[in-house]
């Protein structure tokens, strides 16, 4: 298969939250990129973050198909944080999403699974195999263990097939501008609009 692996969020950052992909770049190799490439998937890049010193490292060690650098200065911000978009109060973390899943729309249409993470998850086994993964279905790695009546679900790792990406649009643009319940909590409430949109039969939790 084809598949994307789309990085999202603090690349690298040495104020404020310290963010450094270099602390877990080689557990990402070992437990997600070096399986996938022994399987015989065929692996392309794209990357949305923030500007910093090591931009251009961060190119050369990913070598994307696409990226883009945001401000610096956000960076600096909680993923909670609220921020200005066209007159809109919108969380930059929903705000950096967003901008990662447009980009994978601008791409070339016959990646077949989007493989979707953080820079700095640092990895300690391989979620293929210590999980449930199902390549047709959008999902998510767990449910979160309080909200368990919305329920919340985990935020650092996503995989679905390419073809839903329209819907995934969607459903964080319902997460952003009308959340379920009125519950603003990061991209923890993602889970009921993509259901409204794509049915919970194509919905799976990874460690349910």
């Amino acid at each position: 298969m084809k598949i994307a692996i789309n990085l999202v969020g603090v690349s690298y950052t040495e104020l404020g939250r310290t963010r450094k992909y270099t602390d877990s770049y080689d557990s990402f190799v070992e437990y997600i990129l070096a399986p996938l490439k022994e399987q015989g998937h065929d692996i392309s890049f794209y990357l949305s973050t923030y500007d910093s010193d090591k931009k251009d490292e961060i190119i050369q060690t990913y070598n994307p198909v696409k990226s883009t650098f945001l401000d610096r200065n956000l960076a600096l911000l909680g993923g909670g944080d609220l921020i200005d978009i066209d007159n809109t109060k919108i969380f930059i973390m929903a705000h950096n999403y967003l901008n990662s899943l447009l980009q994978l729309k601008e791409a070339n249409s016959d990646i077949d699974v989007v493989v979707s993470t953080r820079f700095d998850m640092l990895w300690k086994t391989n979620p293929f195999t210590k999980f449930s993964v199902h390549f047709d279905k959008f999902n998510f790695l767990f449910r979160d263990s309080i909200y368990t009546d919305y329920p919340l679900v985990c935020d650092t790792f996503y995989v679905f097939p390419y073809k839903m990406l329209d819907d995934i649009i969607l459903a964080f643009k319902e997460l952003v501008y009308n959340p379920y319940n009125g519950l603003t909590i990061g991209l923890l409430n993602l889970h009921y609009p993509l259901t409204q949109i794509i049915g919970s039969e194509n919905i799976n939790i990874m460690c349910d």
